[in-house]
């Protein structure tokens, strides 16, 4: 009798143990529980995603509106030669009032074309600088700076980002004064030699020359045009002359006076 006790005892204990045990294969419970991590999983994701897309899109409309408007990257004074010459390097006489434009002439901002350097053709991108005052215009290279004055336009090379201050190509307008002695900033520094007709290099010339010394050299075209006596000079170290005479050329070759 008393084992009969012992065995129904157990049995009641093996019982409300079994029934206080979690219950692990109930279907719906299980089903439930995955979808919800499904979810949970696909929002982190979208968090995480949408911060890099929010980004792009800032970095996208801020790019059209640099583009639009140069004022809302430049300062006022960047953003004006940016206009003017198509790159914020450009250089101005801030005490001038030059436009820098053209009215009634279509030229493209930019543009770009092969030229050959030491025999190989190379594309560069050119800019257009226009000079209100001397009604002209011309392209000059990417790796060139521009400045204006009042009755000039000056190029020099930039190349590597480094300014070569010997190395340029000049467009001047010279007053009534200076008619005379066109060729006078040369005397005395430089070996003259005037050019006959056919060695001209440059199109309009009526009178050209050409100029040297031990370490530089270059062509001074003179010629009348616009009511007015312009002078033309290139200008460079000798060790240029590969690199720099196709892009002066290129820049003379693309001059226009309206």
């Amino acid at each position: 009798m008393q084992r009969d006790e012992q065995l129904e005892k157990k049995l009641r204990q093996l019982k409300d143990a079994y029934e206080t045990q979690p219950v692990f294969t109930d279907a719906e419970q299980l089903v439930s529980k995955l979808v919800y991590e499904k979810k949970r999983i696909k929002r982190k994701k979208i968090k995480l995603i949408f911060p890099g897309f929010a980004a792009v899109m800032v970095m996208a409309i801020a790019g059209m509106l640099i583009f639009v408007s140069p004022e809302f990257l430049y300062s006022p004074q960047d953003a004006k030669q940016y206009k003017m010459f198509g790159q914020p390097n450009a250089e101005m006489d801030s005490d001038s009032e030059l436009t820098g434009e053209l009215k009634g002439v279509q030229r493209a901002p930019m543009k770009t074309d092969s030229i050959l350097i030491e025999g190989n053709p190379e594309t560069i991108t050119y800019y257009l600088a226009a000079h209100e005052q001397l009604r002209v215009s011309t392209y000059y290279p990417e790796d060139m700076l521009v400045e204006m004055t009042e009755n000039q336009l000056i190029f020099t090379a930039n190349f590597g980002g480094v300014k070569e201050e010997e190395a340029y190509v000049e467009i001047y307008a010279m007053t009534a004064a200076e008619h005379d002695e066109a060729m006078s900033d040369f005397y005395g520094k430089y070996r003259i030699v005037e050019k006959q007709k056919e060695e001209f290099t440059v199109a309009h010339s009526e009178q050209e020359y050409m100029i040297e010394t031990d370490h530089m050299i270059g062509t001074v075209s003179i010629f009348n045009r616009n009511d007015a006596l312009f002078r033309i000079t290139i200008h460079f170290p000798v060790e240029y002359g590969d690199g720099f005479s196709p892009r002066a050329e290129k820049i003379v070759s693309e001059l226009q006076f309206h």
